[in-house]
């Protein structure tokens, strides 16, 4: 049975990454997320254990599951964990978008510039800078 997120949790979801969406980085409004879970519960329907166990232990709706997520990244992830929202973004999108005619007309004329992307999403640089931010703490204390 699926349980509705709390204005409480949806304000802790929201501020997780500071207001932005964890997969694109995109600045959001409050009343412009939605509450992403990384575990979509539309994967017990398909035996996915690790989603059929977070049901049965209640941590679907922990805030480790949940991601902040605009309208687009969330629709397009759809019910794909993490690894698979990368791998339809990296295959299937990628070469939809350098694929049609009028993709490459825009192109052609300077409209547009295609950037290859590195597969890495906005939560995971967010958490190398956390990490890198705590690394050059510890290098710069100086012990008594």
């Amino acid at each position: 049975m699926r349980k509705p997120i709390s204005k409480a949790l949806r304000l802790q979801v929201y501020d997780k990454y500071d207001g932005h969406c964890a997969y694109c980085g995109k600045p959001l409004k409050p009343e412009e997320m939605q509450v992403d879970h990384i575990y979509p519960y539309g994967r017990v329907d398909y035996g996915d254990p690790k989603a059929m166990q977070m049901v049965d232990d209640g941590s679907m709706n922990a805030i480790e599951n949940l991601m902040p997520a605009c309208r687009a990244c969330n629709f397009y992830k759809s019910m794909d964990n993490i690894e698979g929202f990368r791998r339809r973004l990296l295959t299937e999108l990628e070469h939809t978008c350098r694929a049609t005619f009028q993709t490459r007309l825009a192109m052609q004329y300077g409209m547009i510039t295609y950037t290859a992307w590195s597969g890495e999403f906005y939560f995971e640089k967010r958490e190398k800078e956390k990490q890198n931010a705590s690394f050059e703490y510890v290098k710069n204390c100086k012990w008594l």
